[in-house]
This record gives C-alpha cells, sequence and structure tokens, in this order.
C-alpha cells in the first residue's frame, strides 16, 4: 500500500555545478515507487502480493498497472485517478552510481481520493498482513495501522525519505515492522549529526526505546556498507554487511526497496527470527547494488 510511479535516473558526467546547466545521460524510464518496488520484490521472492496504489487515469498509469499485471502482482486495488496525474521520481547520480538529488512528484499517494483508505483496509483484510510506505498522509497510516491491530493482522511499515518521516503514526501498536535508514531514523528523533548519520549506538538505541514504547515490535535500520541494525527488545544488534568495492556498485536505486522486501518476507511471510530477515535484506541489497537492475529477478531466492 502507498507509492507507484515512473522512475527517471540521469547520471552526471561530473562535478555538479549550482545555477547552471549540467550534461548528463538519461537512462530509460523504469516502474517506481516504493510500495510498487516492494510488491515487485515480493513476488520474486515467492510472495502472493495484491498492490494498493493510486494512479493518474493517463497513458503512464495504465502502463504501469499493466507491468504490474504482466509481473505477477494482483492489481485488482489499484485505483485509477481521472484529476491528478501518474506520478514521478527522478533521481540524479553521480559516476559512482551514488545518489546526489532526488525528486519525488507523487500526487496521487501524498493526496489519495477518499475512497481509496476503505480499499486499502479491505486489501489487508483480505490478504490477512501487509505492508505500507510512507509516502501516504499521517492520518491514513493510522487508520490502516489501528486496523491492522483490530483484525491481528501483521503491518510493515517503510520509510521514504527523511522528510516524510513526519508521516510515521503516533500509535504503533499492530506495527510487526519499521524499515528506515539511519538518517531517517535521525529525522525521527531529531538528533543528527553533522554528517547526517546517528551519534553513537546510544542515541540510536534511545529513539528505538521511544519507538517501542509506541508499541512497534520489530526494527531494522539499514547502515550503508556498514550493514545494519536490528532489535525486537532493549538492545540493538548489528549486522555487519560484506565488502563491496566501489566497482562493484552499479547503481543504488532500488537497493533499501529489495532490503525491505526481503526482510518484510522472511519475518513475516517466512516467519524466522528478526536476525535472519536482517541479513535476508543485506543479501538482496547487494544483489540490486551490483546490477542494472532496480528489483531483484524473478527466479531469486533471497530468503528462503
Amino acid at each position: 500500500m502507498g507509492a507507484a510511479n515512473w522512475d527517471h535516473k540521469l547520471v552526471t558526467q561530473g562535478e555538479l555545478r549550482p545555477a547552471s546547466s549540467n550534461p548528463v545521460s538519461a537512462w530509460p524510464s523504469t516502474p517506481g515507487g516504493v510500495a510498487r518496488n516492494l510488491a515487485e520484490n515480493l513476488v520474486a521472492l515467492g510472495a502472493d502480493v495484491a498492490l494498493a496504489c493510486v494512479l493518474g487515469d493517463d497513458p503512464a498509469g495504465h502502463a504501469l498497472h499493466d507491468h504490474a499485471r504482466r509481473h505477477g502482482i494482483d492489481t485488482r486495488p489499484v485505483l485509477f485517478e481521472p484529476a491528478q496525474p501518474t506520478g514521478s521520481y527522478t533521481a540524479v547520480l553521480n559516476p559512482q552510481g551514488g545518489l546526489e538529488w532526488a525528486f519525488s512528484a507523487m500526487p496521487g499517494s501524498q493526496n489519495p481520493p477518499p475512497d481509496f483508505l476503505p480499499r486499502a483496509q479491505a486489501t489487508l483484510e483480505a490478504q490477512g498482513r501487509g505492508v505500507a510506505d510512507l509516502n501516504l498522509p499521517q492520518s491514513w497510516l493510522q487508520a490502516l495501522v489501528d486496523h491492522a491491530a483490530q483484525l491481528h493482522c501483521p503491518l510493515a511499515l517503510v520509510a521514504v525519505s527523511e522528510a516524510k518521516m513526519a508521516n510515521l503514526p503516533q500509535r504503533l501498536e499492530g506495527v510487526a515492522l519499521l524499515v528506515l535508514n539511519q538518517g531517517e531514523l535521525a529525522a525521527l528523533g531529531d538528533t543528527p549529526t553533522s554528517d547526517g548519520t546517528l551519534a553513537d549506538l546510544g542515541t540510536l538505541e534511545a529513539v528505538w526505546a521511544t519507538l517501542h514504547a509506541r508499541g512497534l515490535q520489530h526494527l531494522l535500520v539499514t547502515r550503508g556498507a556498514e550493514g545494519a541494525a536490528y532489535s525486537d527488545g532493549p538492545r540493538l544488534r548489528m549486522l555487519p554487511a560484506p565488502h563491496l568495492s566501489r566497482h562493484a556498485i552499479a547503481d543504488v536505486t532500488g537497493a533499501g526497496d529489495a532490503f525491505s522486501a526481503a526482510a518484510v518476507w522472511t519475518l513475516m511471510g517466512l516467519q524466522q527470527p528478526l536476525a535472519q530477515a536482517c541479513e535476508a535484506g543485506i543479501l538482496a541489497a547487494m544483489q540490486v547494488l551490483t546490477s542494472r537492475h532496480s528489483a531483484l529477478p524473478s527466479s531469486s531466492h533471497t530468503g528462503h
């Protein structure tokens, strides 16, 4: 449940110069959006997936719908909205594949029509478990969390950006898992350091304790090249990632979504321990990092 849009990638050919035209290489547009990316990755991992999202009633929206259906995703919960265009996400990458800037225009998920919420709630009830991204407004996400708690349906939440951490619901009872990165957790705890990461393990654990007190059951924090942190109790545990040379990284786009999908499926689908979910997430992220694809291939068995 969340965003589906088209991704546009631009790769700089040198140092970016502000207030000036910068030469770039443009890659072909690809289907994107955190919820849609999660759905595609979950299908690749062997899950039966229904996608609840809002698309514009335009050629871009219908193309996204058809792409999802061809990839084995149940698109019956998709809502076409004639008053809003299909969303877009533009990433500006450096020559090494690292993200420099990103721009999102996602009216369908940021301002969904009123009849989308009952559709999303019905989909969650039918599936018996779900995952939502934080592109949706906080009030809608709170309604989904409360609905999941009433139904005893496991629900995972996946962060999108530091700016959208404001969408995280206050009541987290019923949230089986929250996946986010260091910068997003720093924004949530309002304790970032000068380089955007968390100051220390103690600070990270303090933010986790606050979330746990609000009802959150499990936490996964991606830490880039350092791996990930995870917890379902009072302490956080660290899991390092295997070393990757800079030349081995093809593109960072989609690595976080692959991590989230593999972790969600391992914890909530395969019902494996959180440590194994964290490990599956790291392996899935590495698989995407070292390819030109933004999602796991359909033959992937990461997390099994």
